[in-house]
């Protein structure tokens, strides 16, 4: 099995119960029907997700891990797991669902971080206009909070400023000020 899959003891939100709270608040502030994860890794924030939202979208490109996710959310009614690359089976997913809608984009990879070409799919959809979205592993100016880079580039708002506005002009956002487990910053972008 895949080494990056997770050991049984593994929890939601790389341990970040601050935010697993913020997410829960953002789901009932803006009536979210539906949370469309990418990157699911072995399953431990999709099972998180089905206690909050009505129904769970998951999309994971590594077989080693979407099948220990399979195992982890056997049971869970509401969820639905996908196996591809995730701006292909998203563009599936928004063309089949309404909104409104809670993104946690996660998925990143060695070769291929899908972040942008995510926001260009979300970006196509009407109805992700007033969505919430979420991205763990982000940099958080001021803070020592953990954060992802791809390449040399930083996950950071001058990175995805332009794809955000392209979707909704008038999105506000803010970042997390405390954090815990993994101690990774994240940003909360809304209407």
């Amino acid at each position: 099995m895949d080494d990056q899959v997770l050991s049984s003891d593994a929890i939601a939100f790389n341990g970040d119960k601050y935010l697993q709270v913020e997410i829960a608040k953002l789901i009932k502030k803006h009536n979210i029907r539906s949370v469309i994860e990418t990157g699911t890794h072995a399953g431990c924030s999709t099972a998180a997700f089905t206690e909050m939202a009505h129904a769970v979208f998951s999309v994971e490109l590594n077989i080693d891990l979407f099948d220990a996710a399979q195992e982890r959310l056997r049971g869970k009614t509401n969820k639905l797991l996908s196996l591809g690359n995730s701006p292909d089976v998203l563009y599936d997913i928004l063309s089949a669902i309404e909104g409104p809608h809670l993104f946690y984009l996660d998925a990143s990879g060695k070769d291929y971080w899908p972040l942008l070409d995510e926001l260009i799919v979300i970006y196509r959809f009407s109805h992700c206009r007033d969505c919430v979205i979420v991205m763990p592993g982000f940099y958080v100016p001021g803070s020592d909070f953990g954060y992802y880079t791809y390449k040399e580039q930083r996950l950071d708002f001058d990175y995805i400023k332009q794809k955000i506005y392209n979707i909704n002009p008038n999105f506000q956002y803010y970042y997390n000020t405390q954090a815990e487990g993994g101690k990774r910053g994240c940003i909360f972008i809304h209407p």
